[in-house]
């Protein structure tokens, strides 16, 4: 794109939410963390690079991964753009929250995360109490 913020693809699997704008952080800090209310979903990010065509080829191969496994637990993406702004993508619903996030990893690689978030995320990684 020209403004140098990774797009995503034309075929709308992916839409920036609208509302707010994007928020304007420093682009060392990368993504804000996700805020741990809500409903329980995929949150995924990762930071732009200086390479733009990896990074609209990153977004391509995350919104496929998610395209491919289709459920009812939101799922979004936020990048964070060099210049320290941070765009928000709505992904399509997805199934497996936990395995997803696993399988995102190899795309994602040291420039980004996904992660289970929301109302159940701590429950649901808690190690069970053993009764005495």
């Amino acid at each position: 794109p020209p403004n140098g913020h990774v797009a995503a693809p034309p075929d709308g699997a992916a839409t920036a939410t609208n509302g707010a704008r994007p928020t304007a952080r420093s682009a060392a800090s990368g993504p804000p963390a996700p805020p741990a209310d809500g409903p329980p979903r995929l949150h995924v990010t990762m930071e732009e690079t200086t390479d733009a065509a990896a990074d609209r080829r990153r977004v391509r191969r995350i919104v496929e991964l998610v395209a491919a496994r289709p459920g009812d637990c939101p799922a979004e993406l936020l990048v964070a753009g060099r210049d320290g702004r941070v765009t928000r993508l709505r992904l399509p619903s997805v199934d497996d929250i936990d395995a997803l996030a696993r399988d995102l990893l190899p795309i994602l690689g040291v420039l980004g995360r996904a992660s289970r978030v929301g109302e159940d995320a701590a429950a649901a990684h808690a190690p069970a109490l053993a009764a005495v």
